[in-house]
């Protein structure tokens, strides 16, 4: 199923990583050692959404936390 982008959710697309009045996480990455098992992964968060799904013990708490 894929996401139709409305006029607001194109205009959000733009304000979204460049808001300096708000606190906005955008990426999480580990480039060099390992923490709880994750090593070398980059996650980005992206307008509108971001979901993290996986097995079992895959790492998603981890990145989370």
């Amino acid at each position: 199923m894929s996401y139709r982008c409305s006029q607001l959710d194109k205009d959000n697309l733009g304000w979204f990583p460049n808001d300096p009045s708000r606190a906005t996480l955008l990426a999480i990455e580990v480039a060099w050692g390992k923490i709880r098992g994750l090593q070398d992964i980059k996650v980005e968060f992206k307008y509108p959404i971001t979901a993290i799904a996986g097995k079992n013990r895959s790492g998603k708490t981890t990145i989370l936390a």
